[in-house]
């Protein structure tokens, strides 16, 4: 790692982070206080749309003229360049490596770097160190204080996965026996993780935002997991988002296809045109939100993915969001978000046109809508 001194600024990851938020925050407020009244009539008619799409019609509302916001600043991050490695690890240190780590593409995803950057400042505290360089090459004193510690096992797993992670990466001057017994630690603690899990399989269902919390607890915001469930959250259908990427719902037109559509500005569009129950209710087109849509144009970004496109691949997702359901005690695939929908959403008081209409939103009958029923 070069001197501080050799750029004209070097913020920390933590500082780059914190800068993007405060600019987009500024941003957003400017942007609004311009732009209040088509900003506000914008939001009325997507809440009067959204209310026809729940009732499954397709209403012909009248645009607003869409108000368009100007790109985020931009802060400039790290370029690519060797890591030269000081001698004292302390916290800033390992954070700008850790940055650079990033902007090398050895991180591959912002998620891994809070991931690391998060479990860094556990282990600096635990350990009271000072230069971790010196601090990790005393295996069996940092290995007793990571075990006595108050952390949850799968932190503990994790702190240990960063040590092993930083020893490897920067190439740290350890004996391979040091470097054994935390690969070792993590390992056990990996095994101790998995039978957890086991122990704590949720047979019972349970509603979608605790779902929704456990998988950002073990795989981050960032991660594809997250960003399937919390489409799953929003369009609940069957195992049906094999979805090619097109910029335009014309170009959404294979009836054997389903897509998602990328404007140049606005909310992403699903089109689902063939899914088990397309007879019945034919070509179905939902607007995502605003949160959701900037989490998939994010991902689109990392995964370098281009129009024509698979979102998620060509492939069923059930085996994919199964085994990723192993890892935090919950049994099931995609099935899995049809019940927990219908379970969350459907009231022992239900009038029969209450009951076809979320039955309608689900793409299925009210018959089958009784079979997802749990715990009623």
């Amino acid at each position: 790692m070069e001197n501080k001194n050799s750029h004209n600024i070097i913020m920390s990851a933590e500082e780059i982070l914190a800068k993007r938020k405060e600019m987009n925050r500024a941003r957003q407020q400017r942007f609004y206080l311009a732009n209040k009244e088509r900003i506000n009539a914008q939001r009325r008619e997507n809440t009067k749309l959204l209310k026809e799409l729940k009732k499954g019609n397709i209403p012909n509302i009248k645009p607003v003229e869409e108000v368009v916001e100007p790109p985020a600043p931009v802060v400039q991050p790290l370029p690519k360049q060797d890591i030269v490695l000081p001698k004292v690890l302390d916290s800033e240190n390992v954070q700008n490596i850790l940055l650079q780590l990033r902007a090398n593409d050895v991180i591959k995803t912002d998620g891994t770097l809070q991931k690391y950057l998060g479990d860094v400042k556990r282990l600096l505290i635990l350990t009271k160190c000072d230069n971790l360089n010196i601090c990790l090459k005393k295996p069996k004193e940092i290995i007793k204080l990571i075990d006595e510690s108050e952390f949850s096992l799968n932190t503990k797993k994790s702190l240990y996965q960063t040590i092993v992670y930083l020893i490897d990466k920067l190439n740290l001057s350890y004996s391979k026996t040091i470097f054994n017994q935390y690969k070792k630690m993590f390992d056990v603690y990996k095994l101790k993780s998995n039978d957890q899990a086991k122990d704590k399989i949720v047979e019972e269902s349970i509603t979608f935002s605790e779902y929704l919390e456990k998988v950002k607890d073990e795989f981050g915001e960032q991660s594809k997991m997250y960003l399937i469930s919390k489409l799953y959250d929003e369009v609940t259908v069957r195992d049906d988002f094999q979805l090619v990427i097109v910029n335009a719902l014309k170009d959404a037109n294979d009836n054997e296809t389903n897509y998602i559509v990328i404007p140049k500005s606005g909310q992403l569009t699903i089109v689902l045109n063939h899914y088990k129950t397309s007879n019945k209710f034919g070509r179905i087109e939902v607007k995502i939100s605003k949160q959701l849509t900037t989490m998939i144009k994010n991902y689109i970004k990392e995964n370098d993915l281009k129009i024509g496109n698979y979102l998620f691949g060509d492939k069923k997702l059930t085996t994919f969001i199964q085994t990723n359901n192993s890892k935090i005690g919950v049994v099931g695939g995609t099935n899995l978000f049809r019940h927990m929908k219908v379970t969350e959403q459907f009231k022992p008081n239900m009038s029969p046109e209450e009951r076809v209409e979320l039955a309608n939103k689900l793409l299925h009958s009210p018959i089958v809508q009784e079979r997802y029923l749990r715990n009623q």
